[in-house]
C-alpha cells in the first residue's frame, strides 16, 4: 500500500511510491551517503532521504514543480543535518559539479531514476521533457542520455536504480 502520510500527499501526477526510494536507500546507502534523483518531481526521494539521514540532490525540469517540492522537503524535520537540494534543469545535461563540490560530494552512492512512462502523462510543454518524445526510439535516446549523464557522477561502487512502469498501446506491451 502506498504511503500517503504527511509530506507524501498525492499532489503530483506520477509521484514515486515512497517505499521504493526508502527501500533502495536502506539497501544501497549508509547514513550521510549521497543520493541523486534525476527526476525529482514532488521530492519523494528527498523527503525519505532527509528522514533517513541521507544527503540528496535532485533535478526537476519544471520550475513550479521544483519550487513546490523544495517547500515540502524543507518542511520536514532534519535532525541529521543532511543536505536536500533540488536543481531546476534538464537531467540529460544539468551541471551538477558546482553543487556537488559546494557540498563536498565527489560522487553519488545511489542514483534513482523514475522517468515519465513515455507518453502516458504529459508533464510539461518542454521539448526537453521525456514525456514529449515524438516516438519510442526518441524517448529511449533521451532516457539513455540521462543515464549516461547520471553514470558520470556515480561512484565506482554506486548503484543505479531505474523504475519505470509498463505501457500498453493497441493491446501491445511496450
Amino acid at each position: 500500500r502506498r504511503d500517503s502520510s504527511g509530506a507524501h500527499a498525492s499532489w503530483y501526477w506520477g509521484n514515486f511510491i515512497p517505499q521504493i526510494p526508502a527501500q533502495t536507500m536502506a539497501r544501497y546507502t549508509r547514513k550521510d551517503g549521497w543520493v541523486y534523483d534525476a527526476f525529482a518531481g514532488s521530492g519523494t526521494t528527498l523527503i525519505d532521504g532527509r528522514r533517513m539521514g541521507r544527503n540528496c540532490l535532485g533535478v526537476e525540469l519544471n520550475p513550479d514543480t521544483a519550487a513546490r517540492a523544495k517547500e515540502v522537503v524543507e518542511s520536514q524535520p532534519n535532525s541529521s543535518g543532511t543536505i536536500s537540494e533540488i536543481l531546476v534543469g534538464d537531467s540529460r545535461k544539468v551541471d551538477l559539479t558546482d553543487t556537488m563540490s559546494q557540498h563536498s560530494c565527489k560522487d553519488f552512492d545511489l542514483a534513482l531514476l523514475h522517468p515519465p512512462y513515455f507518453d502516458i502523462i504529459k508533464f510539461s510543454e518542454s521539448d526537453a521533457d521525456l514525456s514529449n518524445a515524438s516516438s519510442l526510439p526518441e524517448f529511449l535516446t533521451m532516457l539513455g542520455e540521462v543515464v549516461d549523464h547520471t553514470l558520470s557522477h556515480l561512484g565506482k561502487k554506486g548503484h543505479l536504480v531505474l523504475v519505470i512502469g509498463d505501457k500498453y498501446a493497441n493491446g501491445e506491451w511496450i
